[in-house]
């Protein structure tokens, strides 16, 4: 994917992000969200979204209909996919997407029927526009229904279609018109009179908790999804609530003026979910990999269950638990990784030994030469002086010291610009760069001045002191975020434009402009990537293709510096990868941004001429920021 088509589709997402109070006089969105099945069926969900989408085209057409891909792209860009959009987070989900109005269905199976439930919801105040129901006894059947039903469905959405008068009935209006025209007096007779009686029937409203059962009175179906209200004989009914995965609940009712119906379904199943301290870890419940912590919640049969850690490089430890039918229990391990030692000698190119520090995956490990207690599955170990610095992978045995002996070059040392110093007030290392012309990509002649640039992002431990020194206001929480969580040593993300530029100004610093961004990443050399000119496997915090953790199993951020692999020539970690970082630029009505992040999964998003933007008040788990001074 080229930075174009990465900018629309950011873009894309973006405008659907913008507050509605922003969008009042635009064109109002709405999304379809994919339609939940019931486990066990075997239908493409895709056929009903696409209906909705193509009901909504006919009978509302000027309102904008958002095309799965935008919305897929959105739930990405905040470390989401369609799976997470379904069930009773719907209104929340459209007013992330950032649409006015949000369509979600869902398929069942109740004996040998299907049935289809879909629900027209207003993001603004969360009101349930319309329901509609659909049933068949095969897709096909389905399928013709749903058609006609999506019709209701969306018809709060259309202009309602002006009233006609029958031809028969302007016709009687012109003859009486006719007949009246140039006489006086009554015509016409008395209106025949109609006997009525009391009625038979009354209206009841069902409810349930959580909503969407079908409701069957007297053994047949009254309505596919509730909430509902029905038309009801008076008089005494067998009443029975059923939906997927609960036991069904059955009630007498007593159908008279204002009855109501409302009961809580239990579920048949329990849920877990579980937390890793740190988060990323593999899970396996009862023998079977879960995935990487943390994890959402999890149905399981009530009953006895094994939740452990089994990954290679942590020692496996977890929770034996019993659940009961309903119960949702959240669960929190605290990992404990596997070791290795590690002795670390640094010397110069003649071979004199050297003091010097050492830093494992980027964070301060001490005094070289030494020897050292480590993480088995510890990437890199980079030894710094005052003059020079050099990397090294790590593969370590558990049990067994590694021995690494680490030659600096201070001829490259003494060339080279980068040498770091400390900022006080935060802790960051910041690396001087010399400036110089910028070869090829968007500023190709463009003249970069000197300055220096954080040699990482902005971490969580350094945002922090800006907060508590009250210069600084505290990022969003939740989801993948990091603030409030104990990666310190990740990068703060989840902060907007102006929370990035807030913290910059307080240490006496600014973002970086795009042109020094776009220099210091491609070293002044016309790299195509921080590292040299080939594509991203290992060498970066990202999702795709060659990753550590293999494609899509990442879910966080990870500590910056952790890939020493994908640094720059002048010696800066993480231009690629981990978080998008914030641009003091304009660029396409937003904010620019640059080096994609942690989600990403695409090689184009970590070019060092890939340019994409946001608008400044948005946060997400896949922004952050670094400084210049």
């Amino acid at each position: 994917m080229n930075s174009a088509r990465s900018a629309f589709l950011l873009g894309l997402a973006l405008v659907s992000l913008a507050p509605l109070s922003a969008r009042a006089a635009e064109q109002k969105h709405l999304a379809v969200l994919e339609f939940e099945i019931a486990p066990g069926l075997k239908i493409d969900r895709v056929v009903f979204s696409d209906l909705a989408r193509s009901a909504v085209n006919r009978r509302a057409p000027d309102l904008f209909v958002m095309t799965r891909e935008s919305t897929e792209a959105l739930l990405q860009a905040n470390g989401k996919t369609v799976a997470d959009c379904t069930g009773e987070c719907e209104v929340e989900t459209g007013r992330k997407l950032g649409a006015d109005y949000i369509v979600s269905g869902r398929i069942a199976q109740v004996g040998k029927h299907l049935f289809l439930t879909m629900r027209l919801f207003s993001t603004f105040d969360g009101r349930l526009l319309q329901s509609a129901d659909a049933r068949g006894t095969n897709i096909d059947e389905l399928v013709d229904q749903a058609d006609a039903a999506l019709v209701t469905l969306v018809s709060p959405l259309g202009a309602a279609p002006t009233a006609k008068r029958s031809s028969n009935a302007a016709k009687r209006s012109a003859t009486v018109a006719s007949e009246g025209a140039g006489s006086e007096g009554h015509i016409g007779g008395a209106a025949q009179d109609v006997a009525v009686g009391d009625d038979a029937e009354v209206v009841v409203q069902f409810a349930s908790e959580p909503p969407g059962a079908v409701v069957l009175l007297d053994g047949a179906v009254l309505c596919q999804a509730t909430p509902c209200s029905k038309l009801v004989a008076k008089g005494p009914h067998d009443v029975s609530l059923q939906r997927e995965g609960y036991e069904p609940q059955t009630a007498q009712l007593a159908a008279k003026d204002g009855a109501k119906v409302q009961v809580t379904l239990v579920r048949i199943s329990a849920r877990v979910s579980v937390e890793t301290e740190p988060a990323g870890i593999a899970i396996s419940i009862d023998g079977k990999e879960a995935g990487a912590s943390p994890l959402a919640w999890r149905e399981l049969k009530a009953g006895e269950h094994k939740v452990v850690i089994d990954d290679p490089c942590w020692q496996s430890d977890g929770e034996r638990v019993v659940l009961k039918k309903g119960e949702d229990r959240p669960l929190r391990i605290v990992a404990k990784p596997r070791l290795a030692g590690l002795k670390v000698t640094a010397e110069d190119e003649k071979g004199n030994a050297l003091e010097a520090r050492a830093l494992l995956d980027g964070k301060e490990l001490g005094k070289v030469p030494g020897t050292f207690k480590v993480p088995l599955c510890t990437k890199s170990v980079e030894v710094t002086t005052s003059d020079s610095s050099q990397a090294v992978e790590l593969k370590l045995e558990e049990g067994k010291v590694a021995q690494k002996r680490v030659v600096l070059s201070t001829r490259a040392a003494a060339a080279s610009p980068g040498k770091g110093r400390i900022e006080p007030k935060s802790g960051l290392e910041f690396v001087n760069l010399p400036g110089g012309a910028l070869e090829g990509g968007n500023f190709a002649g463009t003249r970069v001045a000197p300055f220096a640039l954080g040699r990482t992002a902005t971490t969580v431990a350094a945002y922090g002191k800006c907060v508590a020194a009250g210069a600084c206001t505290e990022p969003q929480t939740g989801a993948a975020c990091n603030w409030k969580t104990r990666r310190e040593n990740h990068p703060i993300n989840c902060v907007d434009w102006n929370q990035a530029t807030a913290f910059c100004g307080w240490i006496g610093g600014r973002l970086p402009k795009s042109e020094e961004r776009e220099w210091a990443a491609s070293g002044g050399e016309g790299r195509e990537y921080p590292w040299g000119n080939q594509p991203p496997s290992n060498q970066l915090c990202w999702d795709g293709e060659g990753s550590d953790l293999g494609k899509g199993n990442r879910k966080t951020t990870c500590p910056v510096g952790a890939y020493p692999a994908g640094r720059s020539k002048q010696g800066l970690l993480d231009l690629a990868g981990n978080v998008w970082e914030w641009l003091d630029t304009d660029y396409n009505g937003g904010k620019e941004l640059r080096g994609g992040s942690w989600g990403g999964g695409y090689p184009s998003y970590f070019r060092v001429s890939d340019r994409l933007y946001d608008d400044p008040s948005l946060r997400y788990a896949s922004l952050g920021f670094r400084c210049a001074q």
